[in-house]
This record gives structure tokens, sequence and C-alpha cells, in this order.
């Protein structure tokens, strides 16, 4: 099963779906595709976060019971699908790509979980996601054993690094910061989903606000150290990067000789789990 918002119009208004497609194919990672002819789709793909929707215009109506709804509204046979796979930020991120789109031509929205037609607001469409993707969750479990549950804040703060990422490394290459990617471990015991970044020392690298752990590939040494007794026990060498994320620190140039005398020093808590590396495209809130 997936998720489906239909699009709706005031009788008073109408629209031409050469207009919309136009319109859709201006804005970055729409493409257009044909399925026969009658029917087709807008397919969209933002790599940076690995999301991908389709908007499907077709000929017919596969509107539900659309006698009942509001008569003021008239269906123009397009419709949004998604997997109840993503989590909400994904989603809220495609809504606001599309919604110049949707107030340009005036449409209205409708789903399983609405008692009528409604005008489109944000905040409904992540309310009918949200409540869809939990029903069909509590039902399906076995589609989801390959995912992992992790908090929607923490998710959130995740996917907003991965969603900024390609636009850090623009910026802090000219200044010489290494952005590092996110690993993901899993405990294989407890399930828990922790953010990781590597670091071999030798480089002034940013370190977000929210990791769990710092994977150091030193010279002689690889160990993996909880994030907070970095920052904290080796903190004369870290300075903060007030222009990223609030709280993001970044290993100073000219100290890095230093810091990596402090780190075999350091008396870190040893780290015993056992961790399964995992895609970001398995978890899930």
């Amino acid at each position: 099963m997936i998720f489906k918002m239909y699009f709706l119009l005031d009788r008073t208004k109408s629209i031409m779906p050469k207009d919309f497609i136009d319109m859709a194919l201006t804005i970055p990672g729409f493409s257009f595709e044909v399925i026969d002819d009658n029917d087709v789709v807008l397919n969209y793909h933002d790599n940076n976060i690995i999301f991908d929707a389709k908007i499907f215009i077709k000929a017919k109506s596969i509107i539900p019971n659309i006698h009942l709804l509001n008569a003021q509204y008239k269906n123009i046979n397009m419709h949004i699908e998604l997997p109840f796979t993503y989590p909400d930020y994904k989603v809220s991120l495609f809504i606001d790509k599309i919604t110049l789109l949707i107030k340009q031509f005036n449409l209205a929205i409708y789903c399983e979980c609405f008692d009528d037609v409604l005008p489109f607001k944000k905040d409904d469409v992540m309310y009918a996601y949200s409540t869809l993707k939990k029903a069909y969750m509590e039902k399906n479990n076995e589609e989801f054993v390959k995912f992992y549950k992790v908090d929607k804040m923490k998710l959130t703060d995740f996917l907003t690094y991965e969603n900024e990422y390609i636009h850090a490394i623009k910026h802090y290459s000219n200044i010489g910061i290494t952005v590092p990617k996110l690993l993901y471990y899993v405990d294989e015991i407890s399930g828990n989903v922790s953010a990781t970044i590597e670091w071999d020392g030798m480089t002034n690298i940013l370190i977000p606000p929210f990791i769990d752990y710092i994977y150091y590939k030193g010279e002689n040494e690889n160990r993996i150290i909880l994030a907070k007794e970095f920052v904290s026990q080796l903190k004369k060498y870290i300075d903060n990067l007030q222009s990223f994320l609030p709280g993001t620190k970044v290993v100073s140039e000219k100290k890095i000789t230093k810091c990596q005398k402090a780190i075999k020093k350091a008396k870190f808590t040893m780290v015993l789990k056992k961790f399964l590396v995992v895609s970001q495209t398995a978890l899930i809130d």
C-alpha cells in the first residue's frame, strides 16, 4: 500500500495539465514520463536525502467514493503517490518543494483520512501521511523488518545534515574544513541507531552537534570515542563553528598536532558494543 493525495479544483476554475507539467519541470528534481497515450507521471528525485515521489496525471478518476465529496470541487485526475517507508522529514521537504506549484493552480486536496476535500495546507498533508503511515506500520510489521526506528527529532537532525551536506562541502572546502559523511551504526543487541563520523587525526574536521561517536583512525590506532567525551576532554583544541548547525564544532587547524598527542593521553570510555553499519535509507521515524 502507498500514500495517495488527490488534487481537486474549484468548479469555477480551470487548469491545463500542460501548464502544470511545464511549471513542475522548472523545479529541480522533476522529470516527465509518458506511461501510455492517456496517462503521464512526473517523477521527483532528491539525491541529497535519497527520496522519490510521483505525481500522476491520469485519464480516468481513481478517487474512491468521489460522489460523496463536496460538489463544489471537480476531480482533475491528478494525485501524489508516496511509500510509507519515508521519515516525515523527507516528505515535509517534498511538500515544501511543490507548495508553490499547488498554490499557483489553486488546488485543493483529499485523502482517505479526510472527511472531505480541504484547501491545501501543509500541516494537513503531514497529518495525513503520519497518521496513515502509523496505521499501516502497525498492521504490516513484516514489511518493516529491514528498517530501524529512530526518534523523530534525532532522525530530523541526521537528515538535515544530509540535506545540507553538498552545500556545506562547497562552502567549507574553500576555508580548508573537511565536512565528513555520516555513518549510521546499529547496536546489534539493543537495536539503537547512532550517527558517527570518521577522523584520521590529520584534518580540521567539522563535528556535527548530534553525533554519538567519532571513529578515530589514527596513524597507529583505531578507536571509537564517545563524541561528548571527545569534545569535552579536547575542548582546548576545538572551536565553535557558528555558521553551520547550532552547536557544530571544528578541530582547530593550528592545534591538530597537539590534539593528536592529547588523544593518546586521554582516558575515554571504552566502547565495547557490537555495531552493524546500515544505510540512511534503512532509518524510519
